[in-house]
């Protein structure tokens, strides 16, 4: 889903891969066409060099996303729950920072914002309320007023209107929010997301050993 198509009905058919990262039936549409990961091939194969904020660049995805950008000569701010500090990163509370204000100095200078901030199990502060909406909602509101050229929001597949789980709906909020804004955005919806260090794809070794 992406800011041409801000009714929502039509999807991006543009095939991309995220470096090594190889997915299942890798995104789709809200009637289950597949697609691909339009939002994120463009910052990697962008000619120019570009300022990217990804958050959320230790877990699996933001770990390969934040590779593949640096190694295509971008300068990628990681998003992190602890800096310690490390030049490249900066200090986020995903379960705290819910305010564009608190956003906003974090992102002078910044090109692309890369939201890949996922759980699937919640743990004291750390709710998919916190994380998924409120957080990306407070994020993608301060991208916007800070002039951020795009915003690429990694979801889900089944984020959508029949989302039942707490989980799903969560990222529906802010991929829904974020529909309203008016700055260039895609929502990419993966499925099951498996590579190098996954746990997936340790899974599916174990099971074949």
């Amino acid at each position: 889903r992406c800011a041409d198509d801000r009714d929502g009905d039509g999807w991006a058919k543009r095939n991309a891969t995220l470096n090594e990262i190889r997915t299942d039936n890798a995104t789709a549409d809200r009637t289950g066409k597949p697609t691909g990961l339009p939002g994120a091939s463009h910052a990697l194969h962008s000619k120019r060099e570009m300022n990217i904020l990804l958050c959320g660049a230790n877990g699996f995805i933001g770990r390969h996303l934040a590779a593949a950008l640096a190694a295509r000569g971008h300068r990628v701010l990681r998003g992190v729950h602890s800096a310690d500090g490390l030049d490249d990163a900066v200090a986020i509370d995903y379960t705290r920072d819910h305010s564009p204000e608190i956003w906003r100095p974090r992102l002078e200078g910044v090109d692309v914002v890369i939201n890949a901030v996922g759980i699937l199990r919640e743990v004291g502060g750390a709710t998919f309320g916190a994380l998924h909406a409120r957080a990306a909602i407070a994020l993608f509101q301060a991208a916007s007023q800070a002039g951020v050229r795009r915003i690429v929001q990694i979801s889900a597949l089944g984020a959508d209107d029949k989302a039942q789980s707490r989980y799903h709906r969560s990222k529906k909020q802010a991929d829904d929010y974020l529909a309203t804004l008016p700055v260039d955005w895609v929502v990419v919806q993966p499925s099951l997301v498996y590579g190098p260090d996954g746990a997936s794809a340790r899974l599916f070794e174990t099971l074949a050993s």
